[in-house]
């Protein structure tokens, strides 16, 4: 799995997804577009918003039961 989390400054449901990310060690590429150029597989326009191989799988709130249902974690 290839995951990467686009984030943005002043955006607490960033702050929450990358602490749980941090917590449960999750492997998965966090770019912050506030101070990165970096290109979207697609247009963003809520965050936090959860890719996999150029294919959004969650964003917002719905990360976290995203990673709970499909990472198996409790």
């Amino acid at each position: 799995m290839s995951y990467t989390l686009y984030i943005a400054n002043y955006c607490p449901a960033c702050t929450r997804v990358k602490a749980y990310i941090d917590t449960h060690n999750i492997e998965c590429r966090v770019i912050n577009l506030d101070e990165n150029d970096a290109e979207t597989p697609m247009p963003i326009m809520i965050f936090p918003a959860l890719t996999e191989d150029a294919k959004l799988l969650a964003y917002g709130c719905d990360i976290t039961p995203y990673f709970k249902r499909v990472l198996e974690i409790s």
